[in-house]
């Protein structure tokens, strides 16, 4: 087990309950997989990181709804922006946003 999943168990005394993926530092589990297998952390992502809370958010080639989607990111997940550009409009959940 690492020391990132490590955290996220109860103190002693607590109820015990199940380990939300969600508060998982991915970097730092990385870290704490590498050391104990005795090598080097990986790099971390380039890019800017951004916790994403939609689900079932569809990837595109291009900024617009009209490009067939490549992928799927399901949340929580955190995604590295490296660049942003204008595209589409697009409203959901109250929020609009065309980047």
């Amino acid at each position: 087990m690492t020391a990132a999943a490590r955290r996220s168990l109860p103190k002693p005394g607590q109820r015990l309950g199940k380990i939300d993926p969600s508060f998982i530092d991915l970097s730092t589990m990385r870290a704490d997989v590498a050391a104990a297998q005795g090598a080097n952390p990986p790099a971390p992502p380039a890019g800017k990181p951004f916790r994403m809370y939609a689900s079932d958010v569809r990837v595109r080639p291009t900024p617009s709804t009209t490009g067939t989607p490549v992928g799927t990111l399901r949340s929580p997940t955190t995604v590295y922006v490296v660049c942003q550009a204008v595209g589409e409009t697009v409203s959901s959940g109250g929020y609009t946003n065309n980047r």
